[in-house]
């Protein structure tokens, strides 16, 4: 289960980049367009 609780970290890495781009969006619209 290592890799896939890498896939997690990067999941994270990925979505604080966009947030602190997209500072406009909430986090529910984020995680909305990403699933």
């Amino acid at each position: 289960m290592e890799g896939y609780g890498m896939n997690i970290k990067n999941n994270i890495v990925i979505i604080v980049n966009i947030i602190n781009e997209k500072n406009e969006l909430s986090i529910i619209d984020i995680v909305y367009n990403l699933f």
